[in-house]
């Protein structure tokens, strides 16, 4: 039978460590152990733990702040166990999912399991998608299951993978990329594994909050084009779908008034992809034909916040 370890970074998350760690022990099968990476908080772990005697809680505190990342390394080289799942402090477990997620990992042959995760609201609990990676909507193709992960994201928690599996890959890209780095290790991890599974249900609830690393959107986004052109080097049979990814970071970009980083992705769309807006709306990809791909992408924003304006005016006038 498979064991498993629970890797936890920690970074400051405090009392969210503690309701991380309750929200586990809920759990009906639990992990064989959980190591949490302690990446040199003011605040450390050890103070915030909850233990259960049918887990063992194991801590490493770093001596120096190494980032996301390197931090998830570390629990990839010291975990115990045959497989790692990987969780972030501030995010929670459902308790039945992720016991029925621990069963099927420890008697699968898989080299990896995939789940999906729900996400919601930190302040209030509000759902915001009950299925952030959409698996249910994968077939069974391989290039299909590739290129859905290279157009969506696969976050932390979407991955049960053999211990060797991820030190065959060299773990993750901590020295090129601070954010965007799960999107680059599932990526290669899909293209490297020859036996995954889908587990469709989300069997992590991630806490969406103002302040997360998430939220430096301009590091975010040069991450994210820094990731897509290196894995269009290691996978060139791909450049055309991460041709499409890098135009719709763009999007995002010209939406969020960076327009450097805006000219960047477009200027990396042209160079994987002849035609990066083939998957786009018609009227997109007939503005971009005759004008141009940035004028296209000028003009879906500002239809974008015409139509949030005539929305806030009608909700105005009905309240």
């Amino acid at each position: 039978m498979n064991s498993v370890t629970l890797g936890i970074t920690y970074y400051n998350e405090k009392e969210l460590l503690t309701q991380c760690l309750a929200s586990l022990f809920e759990c009906r099968s639990l992990p064989d152990e959980v190591l949490i990476y302690d990446d040199c908080s003011q605040y450390p772990a050890a103070d915030y733990l909850v233990r259960h005697d049918r887990c063992h809680v194991r801590v490493i505190r770093g001596e120096q702040n190494i980032m996301l990342a390197a931090a998830r390394n570390a629990i990839l080289y010291h975990g115990k166990c045959d497989y790692i799942h990987y969780q972030d402090a501030d995010d929670l477990f459902d308790p039945k999912v992720f016991s029925d997620l621990i069963d099927h990992t420890r008697q699968t042959s898989a080299d990896l399991v995939i789940n999906d995760v729900r996400s919601v609201r930190f302040e209030s609990g509000a759902l915001i998608s009950p299925s952030c990676i959409g698996l249910s909507a994968v077939g069974g193709d391989r290039r299909d299951l590739i290129s859905h992960a290279i157009l969506g994201s696969f976050l932390a928690p979407t991955l049960t993978f053999r211990k060797a599996l991820g030190l065959k890959l060299g773990g993750y890209d901590h020295q090129r990329l601070k954010q965007c780095e799960d999107y680059d290790f599932a990526v290669r991890m899909l293209m490297t594994v020859e036996h995954y599974e889908l587990f469709p249900a989300a069997a992590v609830v991630q806490r969406v909050r103002a302040g997360s690393m998430s939220s430096r959107k301009a590091e975010l986004y040069e991450n994210a084009y820094l990731a897509i052109n290196g894995l269009a080097e290691q996978f060139p049979c791909f450049r055309e779908v991460l041709g499409v990814r890098a135009l719709r970071i763009a999007q995002q970009c010209n939406d969020a008034g960076f327009r450097h980083l805006t000219n960047l992705g477009v200027r990396l769309a042209r160079s994987l992809s002849d035609e990066p807006y083939a998957r786009e709306t018609r009227k997109f990809r007939m503005v971009a034909r005759v004008f141009g791909i940035p004028a296209a992408v000028r003009v879906r924003s500002v239809i974008a916040r015409l139509r949030r304006a005539i929305t806030d005016r009608k909700s105005e006038s009905t309240s």
